[in-house]
């Protein structure tokens, strides 16, 4: 396949240009279904509903059915290619649901994960399934326990930006604002990681490399609550100069004023 189209969505991505992204990454999945490329169609298809989680468009909760769906659909061809490729896709569909609040999404995703050899055979997709189950207890209002499940993973040196991403969110709905700020400033400081700490499929990048710039719009927020006005200043105007304002989707301008 040709994998240009998805490099060029990743730089759009990582210059804030999102719509730019999308056409990218849209344009490499028709490309992908013409030429009947598995792989290339799930790299493409996993870029598309990450960057529609990532904005918050109103079409990414019909689009997580239909992914769960095409999922299910090629649980045999996806395993064929490489083992954790269907658990690893199955993930990054949950992450994106938690982005959205999306619960029913993300428990399907793990109802149907549980008991995968896959989880015991490959620690990066361990360490992934930890995190969603993590998302899965904020989102059941649980977020002391997400927090607790997810505090030992980033202790160590290996942890996955996803994993540092979900304790994040954990920690900002369990009112711990100090850990929160921690991980907010953690993962704006390790972009380098964000281009290759992408899982064994790469289907990570896209919700890395967004993540790591929106984590500043996280700092933000999170100063800005404790009173801290100097450091959520200097924050947002480091997002506005990485992202610029008009060429964002219409979610995220609204959380920097």
């Amino acid at each position: 396949g040709d994998w240009s189209g998805l490099d060029a969505s990743i730089t759009a991505l990582d210059r804030g240009q999102w719509e730019r992204a999308q056409t990218e990454a849209r344009q490499a999945q028709a490309k992908a279904l013409e030429a009947n490329h598995l792989v290339f169609e799930t790299a493409a298809r996993g870029h598309l509903i990450s960057q529609l989680a990532l904005a918050g468009d109103a079409a990414v909760l019909p689009a997580l059915g239909q992914e769960l769906r095409w999922w299910t659909a090629h649980a045999d061809a996806l395993r064929a290619l490489y083992p954790p490729a269907w658990d690893e896709y199955g993930l990054m569909v949950g992450f994106a649901a938690a982005l959205v609040d999306d619960l029913a999404t993300v428990d399907n995703v793990l109802a149907r994960l549980k008991g995968s050899a896959v989880l015991k055979d490959y620690p990066l997709v361990n360490q992934q399934h930890e995190a969603l189950l993590a998302e899965s207890e904020r989102l059941h209002g649980q977020a002391k326990a997400a927090e607790a499940r997810l505090r030992p993973i980033i202790a160590q040196l290996n942890a996955l930006l996803v994993v540092r991403a979900a304790h994040m969110r954990a920690a900002r709905a369990a009112r711990m604002s100090d850990a929160a700020l921690k991980d907010a400033q953690w993962l704006a400081s390790r972009r380098g990681r964000a281009f290759v700490e992408s899982g064994n499929t790469g289907l990570l990048e896209p919700l890395n490399v967004a993540t790591s710039t929106l984590a500043l719009l996280d700092q933000a927020e999170i100063e800005s609550a404790l009173g801290q006005s100097e450091g959520a200043d200097a924050a947002r105007t480091r997002f506005v100069a990485a992202w610029p304002l008009e060429a964002l989707p219409a979610t995220l301008p609204v959380r920097v004023r």
